[in-house]
């Protein structure tokens, strides 16, 4: 029994029942696609090991430098599906300095973090934006965002989502709000599995957050790494010890 168990676990997809409570307060069936994001330090060991990127080629890579450190962002190279207008979903998002009258957030299943994308227009990559909204080809759009989404602002859009931009996961930027900071002030968030709970951002953390609810405001990967090290150490004397009980 105990064999079939540990088989069972070993083959289940990661962010189980505790895992699930830390998150969103409650269990929660994982979505047909599957999580889109981990919070990597509140998985179980057996998880943190089996998600843990050990090569480029792995299914879970670590978050970019606009997401919090300790997430884990999941491959996905099926086509990518863009979020109904006036629709609540999870996302991630990372304080930028640089980002004063937009503020940039990745769509991430799993976060528990919830914002409405409101009128939500929707384009392939950047250079299609640009090439739709103000006739301009570019290859790096960056000296364009400023009348990009000054022409979708003036169209009454809320956000505008990239598909298929060079990051893995679909960029959501809402328009006329600030980025500077983790909470971007006039954007409603919600927590919870979907989307029931308040959500209260603690703007004195680098990255999106619900406050003191559930995990969202922790993120500290050196003790994630710390704890693994003593499970795999406490390991590693059991086997050590059966087998010099087995051997004698």
């Amino acid at each position: 029994m105990l064999l079939l168990a540990a088989a069972a676990a070993a083959t289940a997809s990661p962010g189980g029942g505790m895992y699930q409570k830390r998150v969103w307060g409650q269990l929660r069936a994982p979505p047909p696609g599957g999580w889109g994001v981990l919070w990597w330090q509140e998985l179980s060991v057996l998880d943190q090991i089996r998600t843990l990127p050990w090569h480029e080629g792995t299914e879970w890579v670590w978050a970019s430098r606009f997401r919090p450190s300790c997430m884990l962002v999941k491959r996905n190279t099926r086509p990518k599906t863009a979020v109904p207008n006036h629709s609540w979903i999870e996302v991630s998002h990372g304080s930028n300095a640089n980002h004063t009258t937009t503020a940039w957030f990745y769509v991430a299943v799993g976060s528990g973090v919830w914002a409405n994308t409101g009128k939500s227009a929707v384009f392939d990559r950047h250079s299609d934006a640009a090439r739709d909204l103000l006739n301009v080809t570019c290859r790096d759009c960056t000296h364009h965002y400023l009348r990009m989404f000054k022409a979708l602002a003036d169209r009454n859009y809320t956000s505008v989502q990239f598909l298929r931009h060079c990051d893995i996961a679909i960029e959501l930027v809402f328009l006329g709000l600030s980025g500077v900071s983790a909470c971007p002030g006039g954007l409603a968030l919600q927590g919870g599995a979907d989307h029931e709970l308040p959500c209260h951002c603690d703007d004195s953390l680098a990255h999106l957050n619900c406050g003191g609810r559930f995990v969202q405001h922790t993120c500290n990967k050196k003790a994630a790494f710390r704890r693994l090290a003593l499970a795999g150490g406490a390991v590693v004397a059991a086997v050590a010890l059966v087998l010099r009980y087995a051997l004698t």
